[in-house]
């Protein structure tokens, strides 16, 4: 796949989802000592606005600037 392909999909408003990152966001217990975390891949940032609200911070990254926006 190439960055066209990706932006394209954030263009038109579909998010990809993936069962793994479901799997990694549910490793991150909730816990009285912030993480940082590096989202990479983060997309529209779903998975990044859920690990923020369990009380870490997250830096995401995304080949897509349309996925950025």
């Amino acid at each position: 796949m190439n960055i066209e392909f990706y932006e394209k999909k954030y263009r038109t408003g579909k998010e990809i989802f993936r069962t793994n990152k479901l799997y990694a966001i549910n490793l991150i217990e909730d816990s009285e000592k912030q993480l940082n975390i590096l989202d990479v891949g983060c997309g529209v940032g779903i998975n990044s606005s859920y690990i923020v609200n369990k009380g870490n911070k997250v830096t995401g990254i995304d080949i897509s600037s349309e996925a950025i926006k």
